[in-house]
């Protein structure tokens, strides 16, 4: 009996669920690439400069996930079904201060950046705790980390108050 060498050997057919996907290759999700925790770090190297331009403060903990009330967790003991919304509290104040402003920040390397509800909703609920008016930055910045652009979006009522204030100063 002859023993075949290994270039020999027959290849056996991969499933039709993975035909064609040989050539492929996908990319490795992010958080096997360590982007995230990279991410993380230039967040935060933004937020501290925002704050200082600004003469504001970031908030310790920006970033952390929400906590819950003890309700939620007695929810999870007796096990009954979650509680809604209302009932789980978030820690979450957004990214940092102002003396007038709570504001939120995002940054891509895109050259765009879809904006969530959530995110508005989230900093304008933090701005009500802390008797602010509410802010989303936005940072625009090449692949090298140069800085492209950065923009401010607020509730259309903060910026008609803000115009009245203005134009009453210019008269």
């Amino acid at each position: 009996m002859a023993i075949k060498k290994p270039e020999e050997t027959e290849t056996k057919p991969s499933p039709k669920w993975l035909q064609g996907t040989e050539e492929k290759s996908s990319p490795s999700p992010k958080w096997l690439q360590g982007t995230n925790h990279e991410n993380a770090k230039i967040a935060k190297k933004h937020e501290y400069r925002l704050a200082e331009r600004l003469g504001g403060k970031r908030y310790s903990g920006s970033g952390n996930r929400p906590l819950v009330r003890k309700s939620y967790r007695k929810v999870l003991k007796v096990g009954r079904s979650r509680p809604d919304k209302r009932e789980v509290e978030s820690t979450d104040n957004g990214d940092f201060a102002t003396p007038k402003f709570h504001f939120e920040h995002k940054f891509t390397r895109n050259e765009s950046l879809s904006v969530k509800l959530e995110w508005l909703e989230k900093v304008e609920q933090g701005a009500k705790l802390k008797m602010k008016d509410p802010g989303l930055l936005i940072t625009f910045q090449d692949q090298q980390g140069h800085i492209q652009k950065e923009y401010v979006a607020m509730p259309l009522t903060v910026y008609e108050r803000l115009m009245r204030k203005v134009d009453a100063s210019n008269e």
